[in-house]
């Protein structure tokens, strides 16, 4: 083994570790910033009452329990697009890739007319 393959080797390592590090924490900042998500809890909040916590032990049962609830609905997310990647070959992922791509795109044509017109 060369210095080439041995240093591009260990290259690829570094880049995988931080790679997924960096995604984490830039989907988590993104989330977090999101003013949907943000307006959408302000809804929930006061649609259900939730306004009246007055306890810091409540709060933070709140506060966890909505982080604990995004991070079932992402895991569980991840996992099934994981293993629907895995099922499917490369030929696959592209087709649907299209499908759903063309998808989003005629979704925005729609609103575009909607406010249009």
């Amino acid at each position: 083994m060369g210095i080439y393959a041995l240093t591009n080797k260990l290259d690829k390592t570094n880049i995988k570790v931080s790679g997924g590090i960096k995604i984490f924490s830039s989907s988590f900042a993104m989330g977090i910033t999101n003013p949907a998500a943000v307006l959408t809890f302000i809804f929930a909040y006061s649609y259900f009452g939730i306004s009246d916590i007055r306890s810091g032990f409540n709060g933070l049962c709140l506060v966890l329990g909505v982080f604990i609830g995004t991070l079932i609905w992402w895991v569980l997310l991840s996992g099934i697009t994981c293993f629907v990647k895995r099922k499917s070959g490369l030929n696959n992922i592209m087709f649907m890739n299209k499908i759903f791509g063309s998808i989003l795109i005629l979704f925005g044509i729609v609103i575009l007319i909607r406010v249009l017109f």
